[in-house]
């Protein structure tokens, strides 16, 4: 085995007409695909999720060699964790059921973030103002309890941006500099307000990718 990227629809907007150069009706769109690095060289691997159309984050991992997203069900209201077998190129599903509070869950067009040592998912709910664990190897979702903000569906649809620092082991979730930055701490099952004050003089801090590097023990932010 060698290292690749993987590119999992998601939303995937086409267009009546094409660019300069740009693909044409041969371009795959809804397809698993993936990029190798040392030969530049995409390559079709499997079909997309039945819903495509309504995730917007995966996360693979190499453990079971599976990708794995969370997507919402419209006929019964409830989510669905997709399980993309990379060795059969066959998708399966697994209903997650409902929230502490008995609501359905929401977590399809969210950021996920990977605590691969702990084999947890974790995932916000912007309606519900609720965080949840997603249990890689039992499949089963947990309902960790309230965000700090509170709902966030009328400021951020998406939630804000998630990362795990594998380093403290504790969820870091960004938001606007309006609502701040917080970290959860799965440990003590606590919440904590991080500063989003920056060396340039009235400048917040901000960004909508958000990556953990443990190497340095920083956070990025693009």
């Amino acid at each position: 085995h060698h290292l690749v990227f993987w590119m999992v629809p998601g939303t995937m907007v086409g267009t009546s007409s094409n660019c300069p150069n740009e693909p044409g009706p041969g371009f795959l769109g809804s397809s698993v695909m993936t990029f190798d690095p040392v030969t530049q060289k995409w390559a079709h691997h499997g079909p997309a999720s039945k819903y495509k159309n309504h995730t917007w984050q995966s996360i693979y991992d190499a453990k079971t060699d599976t990708i794995i997203q969370f997507a919402h069900h419209g006929g019964n209201g409830q989510a669905e964790a997709g399980l993309y077998n990379i060795a059969t190129k066959t998708w399966s599903y697994v209903g997650l059921g409902l929230n502490a509070r008995r609501k359905p869950i929401r977590i399809n067009n969210g950021s996920m973030a990977a605590d691969f040592h702990g084999r947890a998912i974790y995932a916000i709910d912007p309606f519900q103002g609720r965080l949840y664990r997603y249990m890689i190897d039992s499949r089963k979702l947990e309902d960790v309890g309230e965000v700090p903000t509170g709902p966030t569906n009328k400021t951020n649809p998406q939630a804000g941006n998630l990362a795990w620092d594998s380093r403290n082991r504790v969820l870091l979730w960004a938001l606007d500099p309006g609502l701040g930055f917080h970290a959860y701490d799965p440990a003590n099952k606590t919440w904590e307000t991080i500063p989003t004050n920056s060396a340039i003089n009235g400048m917040k801090a901000y960004g909508r990718t958000l990556v953990f590097d443990p190497s340095q023990n920083v956070f990025l932010l693009f």
